[in-house]
């Protein structure tokens, strides 16, 4: 198993109020999920923001979706836009932290592809983050546990 990147477990581990995630190719790992549930447990509003019905990658949408059951159990809210294909690859953590750049939520980003991504500590940034995520929820559907089953 890839090892989680430094940067995104420190993030998650610390995180006190919302953890809020979009990413084109989610297939989170073992360790993202439980850090993510954990989160959850400890009263954080997890977010996580993938593509709908319009997606290029059809079969990572399915290895992705092998996660979502485990997620949705320990609270994780995730939601799949609607319009057309989303590739947006960002997260912004209690809207100070925030990270954008081409790095999937994936074991292949972290340990086989070449990825940039940017952090930015900043609250006016994080802040801003949070707006344009939050406005992206108007075009996109709740994930619900009864769709588990349909994988």
């Amino acid at each position: 198993m890839a090892p989680l990147p430094l940067t995104e477990a420190v993030a998650f581990a610390a995180a006190e109020k919302r953890i809020w995630i979009t990413n084109a190719y989610c297939t989170p790992t073992d360790d993202q999920v439980e850090l993510l549930v954990k989160a959850v447990k400890r009263g954080v509003d997890v977010r996580l923001m993938v593509p709908g019905q319009h997606n290029d990658q059809p079969l990572t949408k399915s290895a992705g979706r092998t996660a979502y059951g485990k997620m949705l159990e320990g609270g994780v809210k995730i939601f799949e836009y609607q319009p057309t294909m989303i590739h947006t690859k960002a997260m912004v953590i209690d809207g100070m932290f925030s990270i954008i750049g081409s790095s999937n939520l994936d074991p292949r980003s972290s340990e086989i592809n070449e990825e940039l991504d940017m952090a930015i500590y900043d609250r006016e940034f994080g802040s801003r983050m949070e707006g344009m995520l939050e406005s992206e929820l108007s075009h996109e559907t709740a994930y619900k546990i009864q769709q588990v089953d349909n994988v």
